[in-house]
């Protein structure tokens, strides 16, 4: 060993004798402040060696005299049950790329022998002490051999120093990065994607910490992974995008956050506090608007150059004369939002209430614009009281306006004279009483680009559907025998619908629970035909005035172009003239608002868009948010601080989603078909004789398929067997590109060949006009022509067409209608006469834009239904 000493050996080893002696005086002081010891605990850091320090001896780096080795650092902790190791064997766990397995040995002790040693500290101390003294003097010379032994053929320069303290901060920050050091997986990722299965799995804040402490527990030591909840949102920068406010709703004063209690009002009450949040309104819409930047920028070049002009668009509300105005007024870099205000009830034996105050984007596309997650909030108010909008809205209200004077523009929408409405406004609030219905100045007048009140939107949702309809169909129902009744319910419970539609229809006895959507495809499709043959010519053609005009104003221009809302106005006035003479105490305020409705129209786009489904979406999903126990109001009095916290974390998911959802399908046939009975269909060898001149095998050329996207909408085909009750396989198609005639049929199965996708259609005759029904009717002029283009009469053929699938329109809506025996009535509840039918109804083609996937579709466009009379079929488009 003498051939590789240097001639100053001696001193460098008093020298290093002496740097160990202070350092075993110094891990002494620190190894008696470890007492408590888990199932397998690391022993302690010290003060010039680290794990990193290790973790680069491993890799055989250049090693300076003051680093020791591991197992001769902690030798006085196990010299009472193991032998000391070699000096080859220390050098080999520190140099072989296999020592992994040794080194974990050499870190993790188990518990009987930690206790052990923390026994021997206690009691022993002297006694270990004497013995730690005789033991270091033979640990120096293993150290420094083995450091001499290791860095043989290492420089000593500064240089080399220098380039070593690199490499290890490199090591370090790698370290840092990932969860421990045995696993290449992100902190930040494996925090993601926890919050993300946390938010899925609806498990409540309380446990959350328990399976964060279980997934502490059973990682190694150390590890980078946090210890409790509000670590893991620190992580991951999930910060509070709210302010929250506590408030006296007595005195109006601010109260303590701690003690929640109003020191000035003697009668006052836990029912009086009110909850105020506040959202960063200017950080959520600069997130949303950063995150669908694009969509924003396309809707915004076909707005600017008013691509609308095919009547099969939807009249959408950047298309319509209000926001054009805005448009012309303002330059095209401008952002607008439609507000909504809206409460709900949180628990009804405290009547607590939340009501929310949010936007939506006009500027998104339909698909993006009613997404939960796109329309951001403003305002949160949770209270037993009803909100008082100027205490609740007013720092609100100064935010948007500075927002607004920054370069955002707000547009909602309009109704009646400004003037008037301003003047009697201001006298209200001057004088504190009501004049004409106003009882003061709006507090959203101040950051309204258009005027009060043509800036109020009827809510159709609400008045045609929740409140009109609901309590015509209740009259209607109350004026029909119980027979009658359990006859149409069945029909309604039965009645299927296209796949995308996640509500179908309730009974009529089922209407104190019915949902407006459900109402929806009642008025939309399924009234006329389920009760044309049990009501009386004239009142079923009275109905068909309203339905017809709810059905011009919620879809596309394609049947009447820019007479729609002209026509439409007509029907609804009809309607509204003769309501008395069919329905008493029906004829109130919600009843004349659909006057304004071919206004609102022509001004703001078609109803399909400027409903309240996404909204009411949107605060029955807020209202729910709170996770496990915790949805029982009773456990927990931070309702509001609940909601707002899974708020928060449900954004952050949202803007650092790793994929954003698709707005449409790509187009093509999906599912292959594996059986070959469709190679005998008649239809099919002519069509490939007559199309294809590959000389190939039928089945090589051609295969089936059970569904297929076209234009961003899936259809089904009689093939697919997974199709449950669903009716996604009855279309509206056009057979002639030269002329714009619809035609009507089923498809029985999609197929491809060479670049061309087909549909093998079962054809559908039209019989009759359905307007035919109603000849005997006064009503009959004005409403044969709208009828006509939404309902038509079909009878089923065996007659097959291959069609490709660029000419496939629309979805449809079936009904059938059976023999049974029907009661007519001149008036409500007096007999008329009764009369046999029997029939059947078909088909309703349909396009919707859908708004969310935990949604129903609440923009679905032009609908068409067919009846059968004996085997002729009915549809309405």
């Amino acid at each position: 060993m003498d051939n590789w000493l240097a001639n100053d050996i001696d001193n460098e080893i008093e020298i290093g004798r002496e740097k160990r002696h202070q350092y075993n005086s110094s891990r002494r002081t620190i190894r008696k402040q470890v007492l408590n010891v888990n199932q397998f605990t690391m022993l302690p850091n010290h003060n010039n060696t680290s794990d990193e320090d290790y973790n680069s001896v491993n890799h055989s780096e250049s090693m300076d005299i003051d680093i020791t080795d591991y197992r001769t650092i902690h030798e006085p902790y196990i010299s009472t049950t193991s032998n000391n190791p070699s000096i080859n064997n220390i050098h080999k766990s520190f140099t072989s790329k296999t020592s992994n397995d040794s080194f974990i040995n050499n870190t993790y002790i188990s518990k009987q022998l930690c206790e052990h040693i923390v026994f021997d500290d206690i009691d022993d101390e002297k006694k270990e002490g004497e013995v730690e003294e005789e033991q270091e003097e033979e640990d120096d010379d293993f150290d420094i051999l083995n450091a001499y032994e290791d860095s043989l053929n290492a420089e000593t320069s500064s240089d080399d120093d220098e380039q070593q303290q690199q490499q290890q901060q490199q090591q370090n920050e790698v370290n840092d990065t990932t969860v421990h050091r045995y696993t290449n997986m992100k902190t930040s990722d494996v925090c993601k994607q926890l919050v993300s299965l946390f938010r899925r799995s609806q498990i409540s804040k309380s446990e959350t910490q328990r399976f964060i402490s279980f997934i502490q527990n059973i990682l190694p030591v150390p590890n980078t992974f946090p210890n409790t909840m509000i670590e893991l949102l620190t992580k991951l920068n999930i910060e509070p995008r709210f302010d929250k406010r506590i408030i006296c709703s007595l005195c109006k004063r601010t109260l303590d956050a701690k003690t929640q209690k109003c020191l000035s009002c003697s009668d006052f009450e836990k029912r009086d506090v009110i909850f105020i949040y506040d959202t960063h309104f200017t950080a959520i819409l600069t997130s949303i608007i950063t995150r669908l930047g694009k969509d924003i920028e396309d809707y915004k070049k076909k707005i600017w150059s008013n691509d609308n002009k095919d009547n099969n668009e939807t009249y959408d509300i950047p298309f319509a004369s209000t926001y054009r105005i805005l448009l012309n007024k303002h330059n095209k870099n401008f952002i607008s939002l439609l507000f909504h205000l809206d409460g709900i009830r949180l628990c009804k034996s405290t009547k607590l209430k939340l009501w929310i105050f949010s936007a939506s984007i006009i500027e998104l596309p339909p698909p993006l614009r009613y997404r939960r997650h796109n329309m951001p909030l403003i305002s949160i108010f949770v209270g037993c009281k009803e909100p008082k909008m100027t205490m609740w809205l007013g720092g609100s209200i100064r935010m948007l306006k500075i927002l607004k004077q920054n370069g955002m523009f707000n547009v909602i929408t309009y109704l009646r004279d400004p003037q008037s409405f301003e003047v009697y406004a201001k006298k209200a609030e001057d004088t504190d009483r009501k004049v004409f219905g106003h009882r003061g100045r709006s507090i959203l007048g101040e950051i309204l680009d258009v005027p009060l009140p043509i800036s109020i939107i009827c809510d159709y949702q609400h008045v045609s559907l929740l409140r009109h309809f609901r309590d015509v169909v209740k009259a209607i129902s109350s004026s029909l025998s119980p027979d009658i009744r359990q006859q149409i319910d069945g029909k309604l419970r039965r009645q299927t619908f296209p796949h995308f539609f996640n509500r179908k229809m309730r009974g009529i006895e089922d209407f104190s629970f019915i949902k407006a959507s459900e109402l929806r495809n009642l008025v939309l499709y399924g009234f006329l035909p389920l009760f044309y043959t049990v009501l009386p010519v004239d009142q079923i053609a009275h109905m068909s005035l309203f339905v017809c005009g709810i059905r011009l104003l919620h879809g596309s221009r394609e049947k009447f172009g820019d007479l729609t809302h002209s026509l439409a106005d007509k029907l609804l006035k009809t309607y509204y003239e003769h309501h008395s003479n069919y329905y008493s105490f029906l004829n109130n305020y919600v009843l004349h608002l659909h006057m304004h409705y071919s206004m609102n129209y022509q001004r703001h786009g078609a109803l399909t868009y400027v409903n309240t489904f996404a909204q009411e979406n949107l605060i029955g999903y807020i209202a729910a948010n709170r996770n496990g126990e915790l949805k029982f109001v009773h456990r927990t009095r931070c309702l509001g601080d609940l909601i707002m916290y899974y708020y928060n974390i449900d954004m952050y998911l949202c803007d650092n989603a790793l994929s954003s959802p698709k707005s449409f399908l790509s187009d093509g046939p999906l599912d292959l078909v594996l059986d070959d009975i469709y190679y005998n269909k008649e239809t099919i060898l002519e069509h490939h004789a007559s199309s294809c001149f590959c000389n190939l095998p039928i089945n090589i050329c051609i295969k089936f398929y059970q569904r297929c996207n076209i234009n961003g909408y899936t259809f089904h085909s009689l093939s697919y067997n997974k199709k449950g009750l669903s009716n996604s396989y009855v279309v509206q198609y056009l057979n002639d590109t030269h002329n714009n005639n619809s035609y009507f049929g089923e498809v029985v199965v999609f197929f491809q060949e060479r670049f061309n996708t087909y549909a093998l259609i079962k054809q559908y005759a039209i019989k009759h006009l359905f307007s035919d029904y109603f000849k005997g009717s006064k009503y009959y002029k004005i409403i044969r022509e709208p009828i006509d283009a939404f309902f038509f009469v079909v009878v089923p053929q065996e007659q097959y067409i291959c069609l490709l699938t660029k000419h496939i329109l629309k979805h449809c809506v079936v009904f059938r209608i059976f023999q049974f025996q029907i009661y007519h009535y001149n008036k409500m509840n007096t007999d008329s006469k009764r009369k046999t039918s029997r029939g059947r109804v078909i088909t309703c083609p349909v396009r919707y834009t859908p708004t969310s996937p935990s949604s129903s579709p609440s923009q679905i466009q032009n609908g068409s239904s067919i009846t059968i009379d004996g085997n002729v079929k009915y549809h309405n488009t």
